[in-house]
């Protein structure tokens, strides 16, 4: 639940609970009949599907007096365009968080949750979410500016960028799908995250963050477009223009925007459709 290796290059608990040992999420399912998945390139042979990130129904409280997925740039075989027809996304190929969130602690943060520090301003206190905190990198951001912060990832290697005793932290080692609510927040974020989740659990988490959001408080997200490269991957979430802005039905838009081209991915360039969304609560 943590991927990329940049931001796009124009840019939109449980505390004391232990954790039990992660367990997979089912399978993968094949990709869509009229997507057919691109071969791999002759020097990138396919790994074993996986899985998607390990998952535990077990929350691991870090720490954190509070109360009761980044997901990055990584690219798939891609076509000699550069651009990619659908593809398995490499997030089935094992141990493949395990290896992202290794190389991922000191990049920079995304510029949508630097946008939405922006637009928040101090933490003082204030409760953030981090949905598919990663590495930690953004979480880390979040505790210097201020924040208590709610931390969710799927993969056990979660948070290694960030102080894990920080008094302000609390993780929880679950799936998107095993989420059943949120803390009141201030601040939700999820930086290329909520994508990878089927539809029907992407449409459930959306209504436990719009539940969760307090007065004021921002919503920050990346969401993936359906001509995006990896349309078509199995169990993740595709959205048009229209899909993704009417997320923000009811609330302000404080920032739109939408990514469509070749750029840049963690295994070479691919075609990107993204969307950049932040959204306050009235």
């Amino acid at each position: 639940m943590s991927p990329l290796s940049g931001t796009p290059s124009a840019t939109p608990g449980q505390p004391n609970a232990s954790t039990a040992p992660a367990q997979p999420i089912a399978p993968a399912t094949p990709a869509e009949p009229n997507s057919p998945a691109t071969p791999a390139q002759p020097n990138a042979p396919a790994t074993p599907a996986e899985p998607n990130s390990p998952a535990t129904p077990a929350e691991c409280s870090v720490a954190g007096p509070d109360t009761p997925t980044d997901a990055a740039r990584l690219g798939p075989p891609s076509g000699p365009d550069g651009i990619g027809t659908t593809a398995t996304h490499p997030a089935h190929a094992q141990g493949h968080w395990a290896r992202y969130n290794a190389g991922h602690g000191d990049r920079d943060i995304r510029e949508t949750l630097r946008r939405a520090l922006d637009l928040a301003g101090p933490g003082r206190d204030r409760t953030a979410v981090d949905l598919g905190c990663g590495a930690g990198r953004e979480t880390r951001a979040l505790l210097e500016a201020g924040w208590r912060v709610h931390a969710y990832d799927s993969e056990p290697t979660m948070l290694s960028a960030t102080d894990r005793t920080h008094p302000a932290l609390t993780a929880h080692l679950l799936a998107f799908e095993q989420i059943t609510e949120l803390p009141p927040a201030d601040l939700i974020y999820a930086g290329y995250a909520l994508p990878y989740q089927p539809r029907h659990s992407f449409d459930r988490l959306w209504t436990l963050i719009r539940a969760a959001l307090r007065p004021a408080g921002l919503i920050a997200v990346d969401l993936f477009g359906v001509h995006d490269a990896w349309a078509g991957s199995p169990n993740m979430t595709f959205l048009t223009a229209a899909e993704a802005a009417a997320l923000a039905t009811g609330l302000t838009t404080e920032h739109w925007h939408e990514e469509d081209e070749v750029g840049p991915a963690f295994s070479g360039p691919k075609h990107w459709h993204v969307f950049e969304l932040i959204a306050r609560r009235r």
